[in-house]
């Protein structure tokens, strides 16, 4: 077994009232940085409330991850 390495910035999603706040692991705000993300992320959820924690990441063309796009 393996899992995929994707590149990109860990995050920390909290989701209070259908708003998401995104965070570095050192505590730095993201949320300007990935915007649209997070205007996306409560969309996708069928919760108000919940903390993420995962990797914002771009994909190329073919759909593997670039950290430079």
């Amino acid at each position: 077994m393996f899992e995929v390495k994707w590149d990109g910035f860990r995050a920390l999603a909290r989701v209070t009232q259908a708003e998401a706040a995104l965070t570095s692991r050192q505590g730095n705000d993201l949320t300007q940085r990935f915007a649209q993300v997070a205007k996306e992320i409560p969309k996708a959820l069928k919760t108000p409330d919940c903390v993420l924690d995962g990797e914002v990441c771009a994909l190329d063309e073919q759909g593997r991850s670039s950290f430079s796009a």
